[in-house]
Formats: structure tokens, sequence, C-alpha cells
């Protein structure tokens, strides 16, 4: 499963994220949809044993169309609160209410930065150059 997806699924727990579209949402009340965006490598080192450990960290945007009437301000803090609970590796980089539509209804976006780490072995990297 692509890491778009993993987050997608790992996201749909969250407030007012039941109907979570990847890559797409609709402008209507309650919509809202996760998009990838910039991918970073930050760090990268070898250990004695030849292993490479890459870190990298990818930036998504959550789009999320409220209800009429709900309050973007209470959304967002509610988001960051239940995302803070639930993990250290996907956090809130930037978070504000965009507009609101003339549905009467705010569009609130949010950056999510995601950290990873890919383990290269060097007993299978050995093996591969064979």
């Amino acid at each position: 499963m692509e890491i778009l997806e993993k987050l997608r699924q790992f996201l749909l727990g969250g407030p007012g994220l039941a109907d979570l579209s990847a890559d797409f949402t609709q402008d209507g009340p309650g919509n809202s949809g996760l998009f990838p965006g910039e991918l970073t490598e930050v760090e990268r080192r070898r250990d004695w044993l030849g292993n490479t450990y890459v870190t990298c960290e990818c930036l998504f945007t959550l789009y999320k169309r409220l209800e009429p009437g709900q309050d973007s301000a209470q959304w967002l803090l509610d988001f960051q609160e239940w995302l803070a609970e639930r993990t250290d590796a996907v956090w809130v980089r930037k978070a504000k209410n965009q507009e609101t539509s003339r549905l009467q209804c705010n569009l609130c976006t949010v950056t999510l930065a995601v950290r990873l780490q890919k383990v290269f072995d060097a007993k299978e990297e050995q093996y591969a150059d064979n």
C-alpha cells in the first residue's frame, strides 16, 4: 500500500473525516481530500555493517470543506489534538482557514508532514549487485 493510501486510511478516524478522497475532492459541505506534495530527504547515514538509513519528510495537503456554520478554528484545533494523541510521525506543519465559499462553508487547508525511514540492508544490496 502506498504512503498516500496509508495516510488516508489513518486519517479516516479523524474528526469529520469519515469520507476522505485521495487526490480528489468535491466542493460540497463535509467533503475532504488528501493530496501528495513535496518529498525531501532529511538524513542519510550508514552504520558499521554497511546498512544505509534514509529519512525523508513527505508533505501532504488536506482540504476539508466544513459544514455550514461549523467553526473552522475549532475544527483545526480538534484535528491537531486528535493527531497529536495518536502519533509523532505525522504532524501539522501549517493550517489555515482558506475561504468561505458561495456554499457558506469554510475550507480548511492543513499541510501535514510525515517522517519516513527506509533501510537498505547491505546484505541484500550485495546479492542484488551479483
